[in-house]
């Protein structure tokens, strides 16, 4: 009885009173082994330092080079450049001068030219910018280095490279943000507001999923909590739109956006 009382009331727990928890049971341990089994915490709701931002960019093509734009149409310091193409470098290299910015240095010199770029001292966030492949070897690189990292889309193609870009930034209590927007685009932000307004009608199917092996082996809340959700909560919505609701779409967007008062993210 007193095992199933104690069980109810852990998954009664959010995930800060958790650490809470874990904390508290653990000072009956040596100071080793607490260090040894306690795992580094969430940064989840963790705030940025406030710091003049300090960006190195690796991979100046159509995307890096739009993403540079955006940074030096708001005075951003861009301190170095890096990309496997030099010629695309060098015209990244233009872009920053032209903005009355200091000539940001390059780093051309092969695959792994960005190691050199993630080692300096005077960065503070590293965007990535690059192929697929080398956003979460570049995206660990940088905050193991104690950069904060902001990743193109997407981030990583597999759990297991999920998990490390989550681990390497609880680790470093370093940031790592996937730079996806299309969230907030016009498509999204109408088919949110179909939604509200009940144009299109949205229903959840209940799914179910088992605690991987991965997972069930680490001591990471995050871990954890991620498993534990699977188990507990939808795992898909369907989105069905009638006809009509296509063709109402003006006027519904029109009318919602003038009475309703509150921004919602999607």
């Amino acid at each position: 009885m007193m095992s199933d009382t104690m069980h109810d009331s852990i998954e009664e727990l959010t995930r800060r009173n958790f650490l809470r928890f874990g904390s508290m049971t653990a000072v009956a341990l040596s100071l080793p082994a607490m260090q040894a089994e306690t795992p580094h915490a969430t940064m989840m709701d963790v705030p940025f330092t406030a710091a003049v931002p300090k960006i190195g960019i690796i991979g100046t093509g159509g995307r890096g080079t739009s993403l540079l734009e955006n940074l030096l149409a708001a005075d951003i310091q861009v301190l170095a450049l890096c990309d496997v193409v030099r010629e695309k470098a060098e015209h990244a290299q233009a872009m920053v001068t032209k903005a009355g910015q200091k000539s940001p240095e390059l780093y051309t010199n092969g695959d792994h030219a960005f190691e050199a770029l993630v080692a300096r001292d005077d960065l503070n966030l590293v965007i990535i910018a690059t192929p697929w492949n080398w956003h979460v070897e570049m995206a660990v690189a940088a905050m193991k280095h104690g950069k904060h990292a902001a990743v193109e889309v997407p981030a990583a193609t597999s759990i297991e490279d999920c998990w490390k870009l989550v681990d390497t930034s609880e680790e470093t209590r370093r940031h790592c943000i996937m730079l996806e927007n299309c969230c907030y685009g016009y498509n999204e932000t109408l088919i949110l507001r179909m939604v509200h307004t009940r144009a299109c009608s949205a229903t959840c199917s209940t799914g179910k999923a088992r605690i991987c092996t991965t997972c069930a082996r680490s001591s990471s809340p995050t871990r954890a909590r991620a498993c534990g959700a699977a188990i507990s909560t939808p795992s898909a919505t369907a989105i069905s739109i009638p006809p009509t609701a296509w063709a109402q779409w003006p006027t519904i967007w029109e009318s919602s956006a003038a009475t309703d008062s509150t921004t919602s993210s999607p």
